[in-house]
């Protein structure tokens, strides 16, 4: 076996003394398409492991991973569609599955994307649950034979927020009167104001975030689909507040990261109710939260460890030794986008989500839950998720449901039936 990330790939597996297997980082495949494109030999087998990373047709990633020669190829994702259907086209299309011709994508669009954007619901779900049914195997968590039972995971409790009158008037401002570059800046901005208004002095002095729209690269792709907010947030907290608009300098108060946030107020009111030895997780888009929120339970005499993404190895390292074996850490500030993935850590039982995000089975939403509900866990889960109410929130709840309905209801007609369910069948 070869783990590879200095060689050109297609170099690897030209030497005669190749490995029975190649582990390769998307990032590799991706870079060194050029490189090897026409020229690696055929592989026999090849895996795509967090598979839905590829979803974007007009990503390179996708290209590159289109372009390995292979005999057999297997796709393995918790998640093959995440924001639409289209979203499976680029998983058929590297697995050569070649059933309705949906492996192309003009083929996809005319039969399955445009007839469901125009009402034809059950015409399209049924040609692509019978062409999924083909080649895909689908297993809910803690289903199937041999499945590990876990501790129960609660339905996740959505803790209504209510903004102050003076947050409501910042809430206000941002959305009516300040102007932004790009919608994608606007929304970030919208998100902070319902956080914490300290987020938004960048904002408010001219300064402003997002990408441009003609920014097509791949990393924007992947920045604007998952909400990379270590990558995007760019706040600067040293502006002086006596520049703030003349019709929120009277509230200059909530600006400062001292001030305790309806947001904030409302996780301290969970933190204070979690029972004596058991740990929480707090997740947030956004690093200064975090910060700030260090500081809040420094000062009320709170044990807690960071985790982000702008910190070391050693120090993650460190941070993660920490939360599973003191005792008295009962918090961990995780980024979402640090810790969404690839963390064990079964020593917290409750999650607290400070912000909801428009895609409920993105990796950063049920990732970051499964890093406490899994195999080691021993305690029931809890999951909180703060909502401020008459607020851009309100939406992306909205679309969450949509995108639930659409691709939950699809990956169910393909649930794999338990044995049970089958010896009825046979009866």
């Amino acid at each position: 076996m070869l783990s590879h990330y200095r060689r050109l790939f297609h170099e690897v597996l030209a030497d005669p003394r190749l490995p029975d297997v190649v582990l390769l980082t998307l990032s590799e495949i991706r870079n060194q398409y050029a490189a090897f494109m026409n020229k690696a030999p055929r592989m026999k087998r090849n895996f795509r492991y967090e598979a839905h990373t590829i979803r974007n047709p007009e990503s390179a990633s996708a290209r590159a991973c289109w372009a390995l020669s292979k005999s057999h190829a297997l796709c393995l994702t918790g998640t093959p569609a995440q924001n639409k259907l289209r979203d499976l086209h680029p998983l058929l299309k590297f697995l050569d599955v070649e059933s309705k011709g949906l492996n192309d994508l003009a083929t996809f669009t005319a039969s399955v994307t445009i007839p469901y954007g125009a009402g034809k619901i059950v015409k399209a779900t049924e040609l692509l649950v019978g062409v999924l049914s083909e080649c895909m195997i689908y297993r809910p968590k803690g289903t199937g034979p041999g499945a590990v039972q876990l501790p129960k995971l609660h339905d996740a409790i959505i803790v209504p927020v209510y903004l102050t009158p003076a947050e409501r008037e910042v809430y206000r401002y941002i959305k009516s009167v300040h102007p932004f570059k790009s919608h994608w800046a606007k929304i970030v901005r919208l998100r902070q104001a319902v956080d914490h208004p300290a987020l938004l002095t960048k904002a408010l002095h001219g300064g402003d975030i997002g990408p441009k729209p003609d920014d097509t690269s791949d990393q924007m792709r992947v920045l604007l689909d998952e909400s990379n907010a270590e990558a995007n947030e760019i706040i600067a907290q040293d502006v002086p507040l006596g520049t703030l608009p003349a019709s929120l300098k009277k509230h200059a108060a909530i600006f400062k990261p001292t001030y305790l946030s309806s947001k904030f107020e409302a996780l301290w009111g969970i933190l204070k109710r979690i029972p004596a030895g058991e740990k929480v997780i707090v997740f947030s888009h956004f690093l200064t939260n975090l910060d700030m929120l260090a500081e809040s339970l420094s000062e009320n005499r709170m044990s807690y460890v960071n985790y982000t993404g702008r910190m070391e190895p050693s120090e993650r390292a460190a941070a993660l030794d920490k939360i599973r074996n003191d005792k008295g850490c009962s918090v961990l500030l995780l980024s979402i986008m640090a810790g969404g993935t690839g963390l064990d850590i079964p020593a917290c039982n409750h999650v607290v989500l400070i912000e909801p995000w428009w895609n409920p089975t993105s990796r950063s939403v049920e990732q970051a839950i499964s890093r406490v509900h899994r195999i080691g866990q021993v305690r029931e889960v809890r999951v909180y998720k703060l909502l401020v109410k008459d607020s851009i929130e309100d939406s992306i709840i909205k679309t969450q449901d949509a995108k639930k309905e659409v691709i939950g209801g699809l990956l169910s007609l393909c649930t794999v039936p338990d044995v049970d369910e089958m010896r009825k069948w046979l009866a």
